[in-house]
């Protein structure tokens, strides 16, 4: 909250002192999205960060518990784990895309609300409401066309982690019963199934964590 509101602070004071080429550039609505986006995002930055580094530390000592539980039957069951870490750095590169050009064409479109706003005595006397209407739609459908292809990467990532520890649970016990490192009896299955569960947690905040680091990314290099 403290770092939100310096943030707030430092934004509204920077604006106070542009000069008049410098306010050009920066209109009204993107010091708007500044102040109402990007230092919220920047905000919350401290939170997940000690969120992500727990999720994965939770994550390496469930892996520790279910190779000295089961053994090398364990090894197969890190094969998906690795694709799916493996397929974070191109959705986190083409995520970060989609998040830069979704910032950009949304403050494209508080530019041109503003200035639409300014000028709405002009425009209601020259009746020109339609054209701008449809300018502002267009800008609109154009945030959308970004929006939707990062709520699309977004969703295709939380689900291939949501179901990565059912598809880690089958591939262990396949390991289990091919290897015959570890008794596939009641003991074993249940411990197994706990230390999964465990993992579900930090598993499903990773994907939550990595789109919120890269929105955090583009903010910083936004107010920077």
């Amino acid at each position: 909250m403290k770092m939100r509101s310096a943030l707030m602070v430092a934004v509204y004071r920077k604006q106070l002192k542009l000069s008049s080429s410098a306010r050009t550039r920066h209109s009204a609505g993107e010091i708007v999205n500044y102040i109402a986006v990007d230092a919220y995002r920047m905000g919350e930055f401290p939170w997940w960060f000690h969120r992500t580094w727990t999720s994965a530390l939770q994550l390496v000592l469930s892996i520790g518990v279910l190779f000295c539980v089961v053994g090398n039957g364990s090894l197969p069951g890190l094969v998906p784990l690795l694709i799916c870490g493996l397929l974070n750095v191109p959705f986190a590169k083409i995520m970060q895309k989609c998040q830069s050009q979704f910032m950009i064409a949304q403050d494209e479109r508080l530019r041109s609300t503003s200035e639409i706003l300014n000028s709405m005595k002009i425009i209601k006397l020259q009746s020109w409401e339609e054209k701008f209407k449809n300018l502002v739609e267009s800008l609109r459908d154009k945030e959308f066309v970004w929006l939707s292809k990062a709520q699309i990467l977004k969703a295709t990532n939380s689900f291939l982690y949501w179901m990565s520890p059912t598809v880690i649970s089958a591939v262990v016990f396949l390991g289990c019963a091919v290897t015959g490192s570890a008794p596939l009896n009641a003991e074993t299955i249940f411990t197994v199934i706990a230390t999964l569960k465990n993992m579900g947690e930090p598993v499903r905040m990773i994907p939550e964590a990595l789109s919120i680091m890269i929105q955090v990314k583009v903010s910083f290099d936004r107010l920077n």
